[in-house]
């Protein structure tokens, strides 16, 4: 999910409650394709001349996980919505077996619009609460990937304490994992600290491409902060001449926030100061 969005949420710690779903629905221009679940927000938008082309900034800078792992052997993904980036992981990674979890059955029996690839030996989408997917997984994740929102916002089981936890016991030794987070939210402080929490601090926040989210990337080891500035830049160069994607603007801005922030939960105060500032 992208902006023009947003919707404060609270989960069971105490804050505001999700608002009533709406009904997912399809647009088209000469051009694109687009997931909403109202007039305000974009899910997910494909290029009809190129339907497995990542049209959002958010979607390509979350392939940052390919800077540590660039050959997973599992990755699950957590919300379908128009399938960009498991179309990408279909096609891109062909000895990866890709699990996604999406709750909605609405947005499943949406697939082919989208062009996501039909059930095989190894790609599945199951009608599933990724949360709940989870606790099925343990220790066996390569690459996981939280994008799971709606027209209210993120779900609020992808956003508690114990849902990183789980995220965090699902990896792999070297796993990554990664989370779109909307930067005007006025929870993803909490939503940050809580990740920062259940990782150990193995955590580094970047901006995402062409929007005001924040990607923010989490591992059980510590590769995300103490792999060599030139391991991530020669890596980034090798992915950008196979993809064509900017791996190496992913990487620097890598670089360059995990010297910003020596200690992850830095920037927390940033983003609380942008959450007054707005406020103002």
């Amino acid at each position: 999910m992208t902006l023009p969005i947003h919707q404060a949420l609270r989960d069971q710690t105490g804050l505001h409650p999700h608002q009533a779903p709406m009904i997912p629905f399809v647009s088209q221009t000469a051009t694109h394709r687009t997931l909403q679940f109202d007039l305000a927000a974009i899910q997910s938008r494909m290029a009809l001349k190129d339907p497995l082309q990542l049209v959002l900034g958010y979607t390509r800078t979350m392939l940052a996980f390919r800077l540590f792992m660039p050959d997973p052997q599992q990755v699950v993904m957590v919300g379908l919505g128009g399938g960009s980036l498991a179309k990408y992981c279909y096609h891109a990674l062909p000895n990866t077996v890709t699990t996604v979890c999406e709750i909605d059955a609405r947005v499943i029996a949406m697939r082919e619009q989208f062009h996501v690839p039909a059930n095989d030996a190894r790609f599945q989408v199951v009608c599933a609460d990724g949360a709940d997917y989870l606790q099925q997984r343990h220790a066996d994740v390569d690459v996981l990937l939280v994008d799971g929102f709606d027209n209210r916002g993120i779900h609020p089981s992808l956003c508690t304490a114990a849902f990183y936890q789980r995220c965090q016991a699902s990896l792999s030794t070297n796993g990554v994992a990664v989370f779109n987070l909307l930067g005007t939210d006025d929870n993803t402080g909490i939503y940050i600290y809580r990740l920062c929490k259940a990782f150990a601090d193995q955590v580094v926040v970047i901006r995402a491409e062409d929007s005001t989210n924040y990607i923010v990337l989490a591992s059980r080891s510590s590769q995300l902060r103490q792999t060599p500035d030139e391991v991530l830049l020669a890596q980034a160069a090798l992915l950008e001449e196979m993809t064509g994607y900017t791996f190496s603007q992913y990487a620097r801005r890598l670089i360059i926030n995990r010297r910003l922030y020596v200690q992850p939960e830095h920037i927390i105060e940033v983003l609380d100061a942008q959450r007054l500032k707005r406020r103002a």
